[in-house]
């Protein structure tokens, strides 16, 4: 089936296709078919991931020497993290220094072109499942997730 969704659906869906939850239901049949929906969903999302790290790429490296500058040390001059952060020393500083960043990659407009590229509609392949071939296991959370995959 053809169906028209934005990139942002697209790649929602994908998300939820490939999590954890989803792939512990079991199935012959519905799990041919979210295989098959991964596949087929596979090449756009790698375009999203690709226009992702074009806009913001050397902005990351450049935020991450940043984060690395202002950061606490520790004894030995090495970054302090804490629950995955690192822990800022000077915040203040540092957002001042995130901000003439952000100005200097003009990362709000690329984040709006960003944002405008993900609203847009495409026309994507899908492959249908049979409510019968449905686990009664599934969640609401993933039945909503792949409504639009779901043949009544």
């Amino acid at each position: 089936m053809r169906k028209k969704m934005t990139r942002y659906d697209v790649y929602n869906l994908y998300s939820a296709l490939v999590s954890k939850e989803m792939t512990e239901l079991k199935g012959v049949k519905f799990s041919y078919a979210m295989a098959k929906n991964t596949r087929l969903l596979k090449g756009e999302v790698e375009s999203i991931d690709e226009m992702r790290k074009k806009e913001s790429g050397e902005f990351d490296k450049e935020r991450f020497e940043l984060v690395k500058t202002y950061a606490e040390k520790d004894e030995q001059g090495n970054p302090v993290v804490k629950n995955n952060q690192y822990r800022l020393a000077d915040t203040k500083t540092f957002t001042e220094e995130l901000e003439k960043l952000r100005e200097k990659f003009e990362i709000k407009a690329k984040e709006e072109n960003f944002k405008k590229f993900m609203k847009e509609e495409i026309e994507v392949e899908l492959f249908t499942v049979k409510q019968e071939n449905i686990p009664e296991q599934i969640s609401k959370g993933m039945s909503d997730a792949i409504f639009d995959l779901i043949e009544e």
